[in-house]
């Protein structure tokens, strides 16, 4: 699941105990879990744009020791926790800052993580972004984006959903190539899509589908405020 905005009187780590989304929360960070086995190893130089509180991150230290790994988040709460957890490692940086209009340079980027809450309502606050993926050049880094508009095919009629998620997955594949990215593998559960983006056309020249419908609690490991030293 995609990072959720709290109620006006809820901070972003009190919502993290919110048992209505933590189900879903828990098959997001299996999928990531398991796009990061696939693609991550030691030595990479690894960004994180709208990092949240360093859930994700605390998987991608588990997984491999990167070269250099930059985390940002237009939330100073959240900036806290990732300082609080992260800022003690030489290879980390942390940046308080608009990921869809500010972000590093990535043309020697191997991974990056873009969890953005993607819907095409509001596509037009990711023009920058997009518009900087698509003129960049570099054929080795791979992108795992989130999108949170598959939720609303729970809503259809159980004939209807494959059909109409299958076209909203097709949209979403035809948007990255026109970009110049193809889609490797689409990972999926009820509420969100999670697509493994590179530059090099797949071999078999389509996306594999895949769906998930377990999790686990795992990723409470990494939510709350330890520090990194703690928890890798």
């Amino acid at each position: 699941m995609a990072r959720k905005v709290p109620k006006a009187d809820e901070s972003y780590m009190d919502s993290l105990n919110n048992p209505r989304v933590n189900k879903t929360r828990g098959i997001k960070y299996a999928i990531l879990e398991q796009v990061m086995r696939d693609n991550l190893y030691d030595d990479m130089n690894i960004i994180e744009l709208f990092a949240g509180a360093g859930i994700n991150t605390g998987f991608v230290l588990e997984n491999c020791k990167p070269r250099n790994l930059y985390l940002a988040d237009i939330s100073e709460e959240c900036v806290t926790e990732l300082k609080r957890k992260f800022d003690h490692m030489s290879n980390v940086e942390i940046k308080c800052t608009d990921s869809f209009k500010d972000y590093p340079d990535m043309v020697n980027c191997d991974f990056l993580f873009l969890d953005s809450a993607f819907k095409f309502s509001i596509i037009e606050r990711f023009k920058n972004l997009f518009d900087y993926l698509s003129k960049l050049d570099n054929n080795a880094m791979k992108i795992c984006f989130t999108e949170s508009e598959t939720y609303k095919f729970t809503f259809l009629k159980k004939e209807e959903v494959q059909e109409k998620r299958q076209e909203h997955f097709n949209k979403l594949i035809k948007l990255f190539s026109d970009m110049g990215w193809y889609t490797e593998k689409l990972y999926f559960c009820s509420s969100n899509a999670y697509l493994v983006l590179t530059k090099i056309p797949n071999g078999s020249g389509g996306t594999e589908f895949i769906e998930y419908t377990q999790g686990s609690d795992k990723w409470k490991k990494y939510a709350y405020e330890q520090k990194g030293s703690d928890l890798i």
